[in-house]
């Protein structure tokens, strides 16, 4: 199901039908990859509520990068609910307004969904949460219809898993591009698994993101995951 405008209302029969909200910042989004191989075969399952959506995070461990066969990373502290971790309190319920100060967040732009319990079982799958790869955690989404923010879902990884090394030499970027990733995307099936290392859950180049030096990283680091992810 898509949509012709950029937002629509989230009502009680849209919560009914799908009581789930998640934001989307990579392959997941309208055009990308993703978004055909899983969202569109199972077009039933979800709604878009908005192409436009942001998130405002304030924790310098948050990073939003790509890698070598541009894959996109959102990297999040511990500060957000974790869904396959211990439950914490939320900190801002539904429609709540923005209690943090944005002033020196790092921005990143994607959709929001609205999905069932179908659709999120089969977005878990995708990102490997089961096995640990990927965390389904909750944090504040805004959109242009307002002020207000809301909780939703989005998947991400979790800064401690991450080598602080690999992180001081990506690029923060806004949003993941639809041009970009038309041109340098590599499906997962076609990716060279001794790129792959397993510990950190990213592809390197020589030890690098991006292909030149980088991080020296052993052999046995290295492995065959499921990388089920995008």
């Amino acid at each position: 199901m898509t949509l012709s405008t950029a937002v629509q209302t989230y009502d009680a029969e849209a919560k009914a039908r799908f009581p789930h909200l998640v934001f989307v910042y990579g392959t997941l989004k309208t055009g990308f990859f993703n978004h055909g191989a899983v969202m569109m075969t199972q077009a039933d399952t979800w709604q878009q509520i908005s192409s436009a959506a942001t998130i405002q995070r304030n924790h310098e461990a948050d990073h939003f990068f790509v890698d070598i066969y541009y894959t996109p990373y959102l990297v999040l502290g511990a500060s957000p609910q974790d869904s396959n971790q211990g439950e914490v309190e939320n900190e801002v319920p539904d429609g709540g307004k923005d209690v943090g100060n944005a002033n020196d967040a790092k921005v990143v732009r994607g959709e929001l969904f609205a999905v069932n319990e179908e659709m999120l079982a089969s977005l878990d799958d995708l990102e490997d949460v089961k096995f640990g790869r990927y965390t389904r955690s909750e944090v504040l989404v805004s959109i242009p219809s307002g002020e207000n923010f809301f909780s939703c879902f989005v998947y991400h990884l979790r800064a401690e898993r991450i080598s602080a090394e690999l992180l001081d030499q990506v690029e923060h970027i806004e949003e993941y591009q639809k041009e970009e990733h038309e041109k340098r995307y590599v499906h997962r099936e076609d990716r060279d698994p001794d790129k792959y290392v397993e510990k950190w859950g990213v592809y390197l180049e020589g030890g690098a993101l991006l292909g030149g030096n980088g991080l020296e990283v052993e052999r046995s680091e290295k492995g065959n995951a499921s990388q089920g992810f995008a």
